[in-house]
């Protein structure tokens, strides 16, 4: 099992070189954020407790599948703009908004450096989970495919 080292980080904990970085991608996003108004996630009301996250699973730059409180409960995190360190790392960290991951506030993931923005939050019942991480598989494969090659 992926070794898992949940960080839940408030705002006044985020380092000022994380911050400066995610201002400075900010700006190269609107760009982006104009090109794919319509295939950005729409916003949900769906919340996690920040204190209840169990487990997760990078999907690819975009998506990721947390599970919370427990690992039968599992939600897709559709992200604002790609995070490509997603996919490389062992440890991810979290912005909450009021002890909660939201996509309808100020809450993010935290992936080395870079802050993204959580788009959309929404509630997986079994098939969708197969789904989504079937998806991940083939994700995952395409890339070592393409290293290797």
């Amino acid at each position: 099992m992926k070794k898992l080292i949940l960080t839940l980080v408030t705002a006044g904990m985020v380092s000022l070189a994380a911050l400066s970085g995610a201002l400075a991608n900010n700006r190269a996003d609107d760009g982006f954020k104009r090109n794919m108004r319509d295939k950005l996630p729409k916003m949900t009301n769906q919340a996690i407790w920040a204190g209840t996250l169990y487990d997760w699973k990078a999907v690819d730059w975009y998506n990721l599948i947390v599970w919370a409180p427990s690992r039968k409960d599992a939600y897709l995190l559709q992200l604002e703009t790609p995070c490509p360190s997603l996919r490389f790392v062992d440890t991810i960290g979290f912005i909450p908004q009021d002890s909660r991951i939201t996509s309808y506030g100020a809450s993010a993931v935290v992936v080395d450096r870079d802050v993204c923005r959580i788009g959309s939050i929404t509630k997986l019942d079994d098939k969708s989970l197969k789904t989504w991480l079937e998806r991940a598989k083939a994700s995952h494969q395409a890339e070592r495919a393409e290293t290797a090659g």
